[in-house]
């Protein structure tokens, strides 16, 4: 069986570790890049650049669009697409240490559904990364 032929920037990355690291940066921008173009940037739009950008250790910038288009009161999207991406952005604050962003993306999760077990635990896990015992205690 013939071997199958890579495209060039591929090729190019089989043969160089580094050349692989630039490679795969240069694909998850495109993929980012192309999560906007179709859409115009809408609610699903921005959680696939989020998505993106979480490939490229981009956590800070990708918390913020996953906790400001969770957060949008309109957009289209149901209280689960919500939910879904706001107890994301809090796992990703929490991810990044920073633990009094990771409460307002929770806080909203609750204020959907007050018994939501993910965003209970995480805010658990916040106030108790932030010293605060009692606040942890009553998350739970």
């Amino acid at each position: 069986m013939a071997a199958m032929a890579l495209p060039g920037r591929e090729r190019a990355a089989a043969a160089n570790p580094a050349t692989a690291k630039n490679v795969a940066d240069i694909q998850r921008q495109e993929r980012y890049e192309l999560c906007l173009e179709p859409t115009g940037g809408g609610p699903f739009a921005r959680h696939c650049a989020a998505v993106a950008l979480i490939g490229q250790e981009a956590y800070f910038e990708a918390a913020t669009i996953l906790t400001e288009t969770g957060s949008a009161p309109t957009g289209g999207l149901t209280a689960e697409e919500r939910s879904s991406m706001l107890r994301l952005a809090g796992d990703i604050w929490l991810r990044i240490g920073q633990m009094g962003l990771a409460t307002k993306p929770y806080a909203a999760v609750l204020s959907l559904d007050p018994k939501d077990r993910d965003a209970l635990i995480g805010t658990s896990r916040a106030a108790a990364a932030d010293g605060d015992l009692p606040e942890a205690e009553r998350a739970l």
